[in-house]
């Protein structure tokens, strides 16, 4: 599954296989959401 959002106060980059996550961004999958740790 590839979902990737980004708004005002966060981004999620894709670089080759390398995912870099700025600000607070959040996965919501089967109903549970869990928070990213910020890489950059």
């Amino acid at each position: 599954m590839k979902v990737y959002a980004s708004n005002k106060d966060c981004a999620v980059r894709l670089k080759g296989d390398k995912i870099d996550i700025l600000g607070n961004v959040y996965l919501i999958y089967k109903s549970k959401i869990q928070k990213l740790d910020e890489t950059l």
